[in-house]
């Protein structure tokens, strides 16, 4: 009877183990791995490594074309036209990339339907199809770094930290990732690590600026949501709380111009002009202008000027875009 109740004991223990979630930032197995492709013949990989190389000097039509040459079913030749196509914005791509799921280069499939889903903002079943992708291709640094840019999307910062780290590591000379890596650090407004990224990627001002800009539209889109809500049960909003463009509870001097952070090489600070000397008569004293709706609340920095608090963008603005090419 007691070799009894053990047993039953170790078995619910079991069962315990088995039923915890795994951690959401690692990527699971959902399928099990295709078969391998067939080798191609020598004029095969000829063909298509002649297509890649006018592919990567921007003749896209040129390089589909020379992959007509191509029998139509093999595997690796419809995966390339698939690509093309997204590029070049046809539709056929979805066609071409779901025909191809249940083949040797489902991995890559799925990577590619991930991505129309990403331009189209679906963004759950983006998750989908690149959760799938990287449990088929765990080391695959383009289709980790599309996955951090979904979740990033998604508002899942997280997981998006996560992968995007993961695809920088996987890559270190590839800048795709740093640059996403960077939007979310923008977007966190965590400045100081922000800088530190540029200074170790080495990235440009122009990748800089692109991150800075993405990364506004998407605290833009993000806050929409709030706003309409706060419109459509008209409720007021809190002076206390500053909003992106949101507008002061007292007029100011001067307008000034927006800035980010002190590393922001787009920004520009604008001190407000003395107030000239004050009249004796009416007549001659100044009015002061009230702050316009498209102007930002103000804050005092360390050398007594005035600071801005950066401008959005419109919330129509597409906040992140799959970086990965062809």
């Amino acid at each position: 009877m007691k070799r009894l109740v053990v047993t039953i004991l170790l078995a619910v223990s079991l069962v315990g183990c088995a039923g915890q979630t795994t951690s959401p930032w690692l990527v699971t197995r959902e399928h099990s791995k295709p078969k391998e492709c067939q080798p191609l013949t020598n004029d095969q990989e000829l063909v298509l490594g002649l297509s890649q190389e006018i592919a990567n000097s921007g003749r896209l039509h040129a390089a589909l074309a020379n992959l007509e040459r191509l029998p139509e079913r093999l595997p690796e030749a419809r995966l390339r036209k698939a690509q093309l196509l997204r590029v070049l914005g046809r539709s056929e791509a979805e066609k071409l990339y779901a025909d191809l799921v249940n083949s040797c280069l489902a991995a890559e499939a799925h990577h590619g339907l991930g991505q129309i889903a990403v331009a189209r903002k679906n963004y759950n079943q983006a998750l989908k199809h690149l959760r799938i992708a990287t449990s088929l291709s765990p080391a695959n640094d383009a289709m980790r770094n599309d996955l951090g840019v979904t979740y990033l999307n998604l508002d899942r910062i997280a997981e998006a930290n996560f992968e995007l780290m993961t695809a920088m590591e996987l890559n270190e000379g590839d800048s795709r990732a740093a640059q996403n890596m960077l939007t979310l650090l923008i977007y966190q407004d965590k400045w100081q690590n922000a800088r530190h990224l540029v200074t170790s990627k080495k990235l440009t001002t122009e990748q800089f600026r692109e991150a800075e800009r993405r990364a506004r539209a998407l605290q833009a889109e993000k806050a929409q949501p709030q706003k309409n809500k706060t419109q459509t049960s008209g409720a007021r909003p809190q002076p206390a709380v500053i909003q992106p463009a949101a507008v002061t509870a007292q007029p100011s001097p001067a307008p000034v111009q927006p800035r980010v952070s002190n590393t922001s090489t787009a920004a520009q600070v604008a001190r407000p002009s003395q107030a000239p000397a004050q009249s004796d008569t009416a007549a001659t004293r100044p009015t002061q202008a009230p702050l316009q709706s498209s102007q930002t609340s103000t804050s005092l920095n360390s050398s007594g000027g005035v600071r801005g608090v950066q401008r959005v963008p419109s919330a129509g603005a597409r906040p992140v875009r799959p970086i990965t090419g062809y």
